[in-house]
């Protein structure tokens, strides 16, 4: 998050991180995850980028989801629409002019070789949430 926050202050977006009180011990890649984290993180500025001053928002969160850690990105950014949602997490299919494609299928396969599962929760008017889980340390 530290490594994105400069980012997001030269775009004027307000990005916040709730940690896990006491971390989150689990058996993880440190740079594929980050990867993962840059990814979600980047497309949810992305999507804030041209929203007026009260949706340029996105909010990171790591809570305890029974035998997991979830990872939570959220944004006010204009959402995915409908008929773009089957296509998201195949390689090459972009919701953004100059997207490439590669960023939800690369995390999703990250997070998957963890043990995890991602997901995109996109509906009008609600914020939109990646939401990725990772196993507990056990």
């Amino acid at each position: 998050m530290a490594f994105l926050q400069p980012e997001a202050e030269k775009r004027r977006i307000t990005l916040d991180f709730t940690p896990q009180p006491g971390g989150a011990p689990a058996r993880l890649d440190p740079a594929r995850v980050k990867q993962v984290v840059l990814n979600l993180v980047g497309n949810a500025l992305d999507a804030v980028e041209d929203e007026e001053a009260q949706g340029r928002e996105v909010h990171v969160r790591v809570d305890a989801e029974g035998p997991c850690w979830r990872l939570t990105v959220s944004d006010l950014g204009p959402g995915v629409p409908d008929e773009k949602k089957d296509a998201l997490f195949r390689l090459f299919e972009s919701t953004k002019p100059a997207g490439t494609g590669l960023g939800l299928p690369i995390a999703d396969r990250i997070v998957r070789a963890h043990g995890g599962s991602l997901a995109l929760h996109s509906r009008k008017g609600e914020p939109t949430r990646a939401v990725a889980t990772f196993p507990k340390l056990s």
